[in-house]
């Protein structure tokens, strides 16, 4: 039994058996509320019953804690009608009333307005979320009418930082809660549809872009379909985990010793010309090219598989005097 309705069922038991002993009958007529909003600290006779004069009004107990309710049943009622002489014609066991403090209830929704407007997060956005972690709803009495507000509001200010604030209302003695969470920003990230096994190529039907979360994304993950095409998995790739560059391998398009086309390009014109790579390189790499007809090497740049583009400027040297160079470079390191 709610404790605020202990002393209540006392005072009816009491009662029942002094109205049955004595007889007493009562003095006037008065209807039931159903469901009663309580202001005060206190539940009135009146609050119970509808047609009670202002003579017979009389305190019955204590009222619920703010925001809360208890149930008045039907025997209660009956035994409370009894001992104040209140006429009350349709008494019955079956019926109850609610008895409930009112209360201004400011709740998850209510904090999550402020703090949008005192952190900066648009409502709805997509990439960027509020997530309150720790939050009890402020239960201020009726008879306060000023809306709580934010104070003591502290923002990390991170990638995904905490927050953390106290929702208040001021006056002699403050009404307050503590509440925190986290501001969290969703990225773009790449997976794989299906499972990629090792040295298979990545490729554009089997890239997917989701968008994530980025406190939970490795500090290398990819996030550009570009980042990750052409190379190829150094280890299996699952479906659903974000795709990280520890994991993928530029693979080898210039091999060493292999014949590769050499690209010249001009103003309007486009020169090739077969060579011999001198290294091993992925894209991007400069590597060195023999020219076999003209025993002369020339430095250019991996572009794609056998393909060798020669940047404007570079000079071709003869084979001798690339070798005499390497040779003296190795000597040197040596000593």
């Amino acid at each position: 039994m709610p404790p605020g309705t202990a002393r209540l069922w006392r005072l009816a038991t009491l009662t029942l058996v002094a109205v049955g002993w004595l007889g007493l009958s009562p003095g006037m007529a008065a209807t039931l509320r159903h469901e009663v909003v309580l202001r005060g600290e206190k539940v009135h006779l009146s609050d119970l019953f509808d047609g009670v004069s202002p003579d017979q009004d009389t305190v019955l107990g204590e009222a619920p804690a703010l925001g809360k309710s208890y149930e008045v049943s039907g025997p209660q009622l009956t035994a409370i009608a009894a001992q104040y002489g209140i006429d009350w014609p349709d008494a019955s066991p079956l019926v109850s009333v609610t008895v409930r403090r009112g209360a201004h209830v400011y709740g998850h929704d209510y904090a999550m307005s402020l703090l949008q407007a005192a952190l900066h997060v648009t409502p709805r956005d997509p990439d960027t979320e509020l997530v309150i972690d720790h939050f009890d709803p402020l239960v201020v009495p009726l008879d306060i009418d000023t809306p709580p507000h934010l104070v003591q509001v502290n923002y990390s200010g991170v990638q995904n930082g905490s927050f953390s604030a106290v929702m208040t209302i001021d006056g002699d003695t403050p009404l307050e809660t503590r509440v925190s969470g986290q501001i969290v920003h969703q990225v773009q990230a790449l997976t794989v549809r299906h499972t990629v096994q090792i040295g298979e190529p990545i490729t554009a039907d089997n890239l997917i872009v989701s968008r994530m979360r980025a406190d939970q994304l490795p500090v290398d993950s990819l996030h550009d379909p570009e980042e990750a095409m052409t190379l190829t998995a150094r280890v299996p790739l699952t479906p659903d985990r974000p795709l990280t560059s520890a994991q993928l391998l530029h693979p080898m398009l210039v091999h060493k010793d292999n014949s590769v086309v050499m690209i010249y390009n001009m103003a309007s014109l486009r020169v090739t010309a077969s060579g011999i790579a001198l290294a091993d390189g992925i894209r991007n790499d400069m590597v060195e090219v023999l020219n076999p007809s003209t025993k002369m090497v020339i430095t250019g740049r991996v572009t794609d598989r056998s393909q060798i583009e020669i940047l404007p400027g570079a000079m071709p040297v003869p084979m001798d005097n690339r070798m005499r160079a390497s040779a003296a470079t190795a000597f040197a390191r040596r000593s």
